[in-house]
């Protein structure tokens, strides 16, 4: 299993084996958040995962992502994922912007 950590100067840091998952949540920090917008029934929230999911066509960890939800609930109706910090911004704007035109709600 690949972990994936920010260090206080943000690079990201990936770390082997289950042990490691565990750190993440004890330090307490914050969720590291790329993007987040609600409006209406949308909320469309882009942020850094704990541990990679999957690997991307050129073998580089998914390590953000970006999910979609409609109407105040946890089920998503959308889910992207990344493996750079500036694809995952870039992939925040698109998803708003679709999201937006899709359901119907004002910026």
């Amino acid at each position: 299993m690949k972990r994936v950590n920010s260090d206080d100067d943000g690079v990201m840091t990936i770390l082997r084996g289950i042990s490691a998952l565990g750190g993440l949540f004890a330090t307490g920090r914050e969720v590291d958040r790329v993007g987040s917008f609600e409006a209406g029934r949308v909320r469309v929230s882009t942020v850094a995962l704990p541990f990679a999911h999957g690997e991307d066509d050129d073998g580089s960890p998914l390590i953000f992502e970006t999910m979609t939800f409609l109407d105040g609930t946890w089920s998503d109706v959308n889910c992207i994922r990344y493996a750079t910090r500036e694809e995952a911004a870039k992939g925040h704007d698109i998803e708003v912007a679709r999201a937006v035109a899709e359901y119907g709600v004002s910026l």
